[in-house]
């Protein structure tokens, strides 16, 4: 799969429609990059997130891309570690960074995913940090963030997802 990036006017007329190529050259499969969300940017343009299998066709990595207004390709990265399946689901612009969320597990899929929050530069590169989002429980996963404020300053992030564990007293 490749990602199909379609930009509309309120009427639902196409403006734009891109199809974005994700692949690594000299390899002997077809990789694919499916995108799981796109946010809007102060100068029109679009940053996406989503997840790749260009580097290894049984293993997937994190990938963050940013377009201009008419669509053109400004930066992309990815991001994973070796014998991970890492995949972003969610992204948010706090800017100067781009936060998103996803979720990691074993390259055998044999353990339980964790899930994670990471900043990044808004201008793409090397992550500003990277957190688990609860590295005690075994098994969790990050869907959504969104940021969190109070008033005008932007205090945090709030992320929904899942996570299997024992139910105690407090839980609803």
């Amino acid at each position: 799969y490749d990602i199909l990036l379609v930009k509309l006017d309120y009427l639902g007329n196409v403006i734009w429609k891109k199809v974005y190529r994700m692949g690594v050259t000299g390899i002997t499969f077809s990789p694919n990059t499916e995108p799981r969300k796109i946010i809007p940017m102060p100068d029109g343009g679009f940053t996406v997130v989503g997840f790749t299998n260009a580097y290894s066709s049984t293993q997937s990595d994190i990938i963050v891309f940013r377009v201009n207004s008419a669509g053109a390709v400004m930066w992309s990265f990815t991001y994973g570690s070796l014998n991970l399946n890492e995949q972003g689901e969610s992204i948010v612009h706090n800017s100067p960074n781009l936060v998103l969320t996803g979720t990691r597990r074993s390259y055998s899929l044999a353990g339980p995913p964790d899930a994670f929050i990471m900043k990044i530069p808004e201008i793409g590169g090397a992550p500003v940090w990277t957190r688990r989002w609860d590295a005690a429980n075994p098994t969790d996963a990050g869907y959504d963030i969104i940021n969190s404020s109070t008033g005008t300053t932007v205090s945090g992030f709030a992320v929904t997802g899942y996570t299997e564990r024992p139910v105690f007293g407090n839980d609803l």
